[in-house]
């Protein structure tokens, strides 16, 4: 008699189970989204995605380190196992996360562009009326190449223009080493040297450079740079 109220009290302990079961089914995934900082503007820079489940009882799960990421290109970016991004090349590209048979995308934009600088040095040389120009070119965000493509040099003496010259871009090749583009990183330094204009001999004059540059994604950028007159005797 016992054992059949026992084998009784456990049968129906399992259709309770069971019964609370149906009554309360497990939350199914019903989609996937990505989210994140989609548009990166350095090389290297790095910014961290994350993969959410959506649930079908209406709460969300954190799936981040659990999904297969991947890039579409990673001449572009890559992205790591855990959702890190990484800019490597201008350009989009599109981000996936898989996770139990759901995908969740995110569309990602680099735009690299080169950030030139000018510096010049205006200098009266001892030689009677002649003067010389150092000017250096530098692009300084060694994210992308640039090409000058006009430089003009303005001399002015107590505000008044004495003197002023656009140089072309054959000039230019000419001037600067290995020509007129320049590697993301680096400068070059462009001279010139003249016979100095009008009649005063002194360090009063002032030199301004206009500079502007095209970078290897087609971003212009107008630089300008002024340098007081310096007697080097």
């Amino acid at each position: 008699m016992r054992k059949l109220l026992s084998g009784s009290l456990v049968a129906l302990l399992v259709a309770i189970a069971a019964c609370q079961t149906k009554a309360n089914p497990s939350p199914t995934l019903t989609s996937l989204v990505v989210n994140g900082t989609a548009a990166l503007t350095h090389k290297n820079q790095t910014t961290q995605l994350t993969a959410t489940a959506n649930l079908s009882n209406s709460t969300t799960q954190d799936v981040s380190a659990q999904s297969n990421w991947s890039s579409s290109n990673s001449n572009i970016l890559t992205v790591t196992s855990t959702g890190l991004v990484t800019a490597v090349g201008n350009g989009t590209a599109t981000v996936t996360a898989a996770y139990q048979g759901s995908t969740g995308t995110l569309s990602m934009t680099v735009t690299l562009q080169a950030n030139p600088t000018v510096a010049v040095v205006w200098r009266r040389l001892c030689g009677p009326f002649r003067f010389q120009l150092n000017v250096t070119l530098s692009e300084t965000s060694s994210d992308a190449g640039m090409n000058v493509t006009s430089l003009t040099e303005t001399m002015r003496l107590f505000g008044v223009v004495k003197h002023t010259r656009t140089f072309s871009t054959s000039e230019l090749n000419s001037f600067l080493t290995g020509g007129n583009h320049i590697n993301a990183g680096q400068a070059k330094l462009f001279v010139f040297e003249s016979n100095y204009p009008g009649n005063e001999d002194t360090e009063d004059s002032i030199a301004t450079i206009d500079a502007s540059f095209t970078d290897d994604f087609g971003h212009v950028k107008n630089v300008t740079a002024v340098s007081v007159g310096r007697i080097d005797c």
